[in-house]
């Protein structure tokens, strides 16, 4: 039997405006519920994402612009000025010893397909834009150097407020659920369909849990704000500001302090927090 103009049997009521048969209905429901996921998914991955690129990007315009307590400085430096794009090594210089591990743990849960390779991509694009821009303002072979002016040791207060940031973070990514089961589940599916590769989740899972528990237990010890200038100079041009960063020892290792940079950076502790909370609506 044909159809008729409106969808129904031929001869038969055509289905009123609005209404659909019950089939047709569960279907479009699940279509509906496919759609919603994905863009869940879409969410979550944007959002990973763009945490990567704050921690990578901000960090090193920062640096190159804005033994101890010296050395994160001068090997951030160091790789600006080999253009490096390496950022578990960033991480290295800007944050506990933990995060470049999750980081490098989290990469390795991806297999197979193009995600890790989009996203290397991804990231080496970011860095070559900053990169280029400095060679289109200062011109070929520009080299950043440091002068440092002046250490000033950070007092216990301001110790224990850097440590309580660590803590914050923590618990903000415990509850936008980023150890949970069906968020890593949707991720993996949503990864499989634009890249086609897979995430060991149970490896992910347990690299986040990892991460939460290490930022609840982070101990800062010591720390200075260390004022320096720092000096861009290319075959065109020159250029010196003088910036002053945090430097702390936390769980035994040195690295600039990325969440004090915020205000710098136009971001705060508080605005890192509210971006991982609202992962938990998705």
């Amino acid at each position: 039997m044909g159809n008729g103009p409106m969808g129904g049997p031929a001869g038969g009521p055509a289905p009123m405006p609005g209404f659909m048969p019950a089939g047709d209905a569960a279907a479009a429901n699940n279509a509906a519920q496919n759609a919603k996921q994905k863009k869940t998914t879409t969410y979550i991955i944007i959002a990973a994402a763009a945490a990567l690129a704050l921690i990578a990007i901000v960090v090193v315009v920062l640096l190159l612009f804005s033994g101890g307590y010296k050395q994160p400085i001068n090997k951030a430096i160091g790789l600006a000025n080999k253009q490096s794009s390496d950022v578990g090594a960033y991480l290295d210089c800007v944050a506990p010893s933990y995060v470049s591990t999750a980081y490098k743990d989290l990469l390795g849960c991806i297999k197979g397909g193009d995600a890790k390779k989009e996203l290397d991509n991804a990231i080496k694009d970011g860095f070559e834009d900053i990169f280029d821009e400095f060679e289109d303002e200062y011109g070929k072979n520009w080299k950043i150097s440091v002068e440092f002016k002046k250490a000033t040791r950070l007092k216990k207060k301001d110790l224990k407020e850097i440590q309580e940031s660590y803590e914050d973070l923590g618990e903000a990514l415990e509850k936008a659920k980023l150890d949970d089961d069906d968020i890593w589940d949707k991720i993996s599916d949503a990864v499989d369909d634009e890249y086609d590769s897979e995430i060991n989740t149970d490896k992910a899972i347990k690299t986040v849990e990892t991460l939460i528990d290490n930022l609840g237990k982070t101990k800062v010890t010591d720390g200075y704000d260390v004022k320096m200038k720092l000096s861009i100079k290319g075959k065109d041009d020159d250029e010196d500001t003088t910036v002053t960063v945090k430097v702390v020892k936390a769980n035994g290792k040195w690295f600039i302090d990325p969440l004090s940079l915020g205000s710098e950076a136009g971001y705060s502790v508080s605005s890192l927090i509210s971006m991982l909370s609202m992962l938990s609506y998705y």
